[in-house]
């Protein structure tokens, strides 16, 4: 998979916010985009958009081809799906200051759409786009660094799983709860909100985890950068995403160890399946497989996609009806056959993943025998190269 640079040079982009509101909802847009004289740019391949023109120039959105170039009247186009739009006019955006801190030799302001971003410098602006999101993230919820008038009214109770993994309550105060490990005595927080959250040292890294860096006086136990200390912050989710991060982080068993692993497939094409995830956070849908509550389901988009999308839970099987999410369902005659079904079952979401890894190709080489049709359990094999090498 290549990595390539559109460009947006027009003065307006008429359903930019539609495109957005479209993301939001169902966690894709699909759009044709010109892609100047390039005719190499193939289906699957990594997307970026630069806003030239006008103040602030910067890469504004993300996505993936989803053709091989064709041409039109002479023009060369691709259609993108853009899984992400930042909006420049009320966020940042990854602006020409970090673009050149990122590749001061690469020509970001070429006004030529499709021109291809070196897997070196592709591999350091995924990162820098990935925690300019976590960003966004945060700033939506209020969360900018230190926030010295804000009280917490309710927040979630971690301690009695990170006593599970060890770790007894130390000190609190009004903004942070901090924890002990009884064997490394090593330091970790808790932010005093309402989601899933840990706060680890600055020199920690844990494969497939990105965090990103939270500066708080509070922080009292770990380095300091212009005299405010600051760590690596971590949001899940689910709890039982937060259980796998402690996993990794201790180096105890993996939560998933002792549970039944399923990959199941789910057809783009006739249900947004990934969309609904995303809006609701679970899915109903029919039961063919002796699914238990508690067994894990990787979510696998068959064509076009080909490649694992979620991590789930199963927390409720043998049920006698399902939510039909209509706006979801693309074919109105798999919906009504779909809602005569006997049995369902409901997932619960753990996280969205978004890793070219996971993909048929790549899954292939590790234990996958042919495609997923319905539901197959994971073998050894696989679940060794998606939990221990991928990482998921």
């Amino acid at each position: 998979m290549r990595t390539w640079l559109l460009t947006w040079n027009s003065e307006c982009w008429d359903c930019r916010k539609e495109k957005m509101d479209e993301i939001d909802q169902v966690a894709c847009s699909y759009q044709k985009w010109n892609c100047g004289k390039n005719r190499s740019i193939q289906k699957g391949d990594r997307i970026f958009l630069m806003k030239l023109r006008q103040f602030p120039k910067g890469i504004i959105a993300s996505g993936k081809a989803m053709s091989a170039v064709f041409e039109q009247n002479g023009i060369h186009y691709i259609y993108v799906c853009f899984d992400r739009i930042d909006d420049y006019e009320s966020q940042e955006i990854l602006n020409m200051n970090e673009l050149k801190k990122i590749s001061s030799n690469y020509n970001w302001l070429s006004k030529s759409s499709g021109i291809q971003i070196p897997y070196g410098i592709s591999q350091k602006l995924e990162k820098k786009w990935t925690e300019l999101d976590s960003l966004h993230f945060l700033h939506s919820f209020g969360m900018e660094f230190v926030q010295e008038d804000t009280s917490y009214s309710s927040y979630k109770d971690i301690s009695s799983l990170l006593n599970e993994y060890g770790f007894e309550f130390d000190t609190e105060t009004s903004k942070v709860i901090s924890y002990r490990s009884k064997q490394t005595h090593e330091t970790i927080y808790s932010l005093k909100t309402n989601t899933y959250n840990l706060v680890v040292h600055p020199d920690t890294f844990i494969k497939g985890y990105n965090g990103c860096i939270h500066y708080n006086l509070d922080l009292k136990r770990f380095e300091k950068e212009n005299s405010i200390p600051y760590g690596i912050q971590y949001e899940f989710e689910h709890e039982f995403e937060m259980e796998m991060f402690l996993s990794a982080f201790t180096n105890q068993l993996n939560p998933i160890q002792d549970k039944k692993i399923w990959i199941m497939s789910m057809n783009p094409n006739v249900f947004n399946h990934i969309g609904c995830l995303k809006k609701y956070k679970k899915l109903t849908t029919r039961q063919f497989f002796n699914f238990e509550a508690g067994d894990i389901v990787l979510v696998y988009s068959s064509s076009p996609i080909q490649k694992i999308e979620a991590l789930c839970i199963v927390n409720q099987v043998n049920l006698s009806s399902c939510d039909m999410y209509d706006e979801f369902w693309y074919d109105s005659l798999k919906k009504r056959k779909n809602q005569k079904n006997e049995r369902f079952f409901q997932m619960e979401l753990i996280h969205l993943v978004n890793n070219e890894l996971l993909s048929f190709d790549c899954l292939k080489e590790h234990g996958l025998k042919n495609a997923p049709q319905g539901a197959m359990k994971c073998n050894h094999e696989l679940y060794e190269y998606i939990f221990n090498e991928v990482g998921i």
